[in-house]
């Protein structure tokens, strides 16, 4: 059956997401339609496409932004409908990642479904790699005091590829 993006995300990621302990209900742990354009993600002020759609100003919305505990930034979702191969939302989510980076100085986990699959990508680190369902909010704030702790000098993934690639 295919579903459009909005049912996707209400019959098959929300519960998903519910699963592993996310509450989409929650402002404090998932924020819905964030724009990572005009959101201050230090001040922890998010935005919402109902904030920003009527205003003039360059808006970019995020599906879903997962916060760790302490209300910053932890990993984004990209969904698409059920038709769809989720990972054409990839370089969507790329410059949602950016977004956030850009003001916050640390990378974001970025999660791609159709809600049929899920791809999680630690784009520091490895590639893109299908799971078989979303990471609990411990789950991902382990990993990434775990990429701090193991080496926080480390170049990223990308960095180095694009080094490799130039010489």
């Amino acid at each position: 059956m295919d579903l459009n993006e909005l049912r996707t995300r209400k019959e098959k990621i929300d519960v998903y997401l519910a699963e592993q302990g996310w509450d989409v209900t929650n402002r404090a742990s998932v924020i819905l339609e964030v724009d990572t354009k005009q959101s201050d993600f230090l001040a922890h002020s998010y935005k919402t496409v109902a904030e920003t759609l009527k205003n003039d100003l360059e808006s970019k919305y995020v599906d879903y932004l997962l916060l760790d505990s302490l209300g910053a930034p932890l990993a984004i979702v990209e969904a698409k409908r059920t038709s769809k191969d989720p990972l054409i939302g990839q370089k969507q989510a790329e410059q949602y990642a950016d977004d956030i980076k850009q003001q916050t100085g640390r990378d974001v986990f970025i999660f791609l479904s159709n809600g049929y699959e899920i791809w999680f990508w630690d784009r520091e680190r490895y590639p893109l790699r299908l799971v078989k369902g979303f990471y609990a909010q411990k789950d991902l704030e382990r990993l990434r005091f775990q990429i701090q702790k193991i080496d926080p000098h480390r170049r990223p993934l990308k960095e180095h590829r694009e080094r490799q690639a130039r010489a």
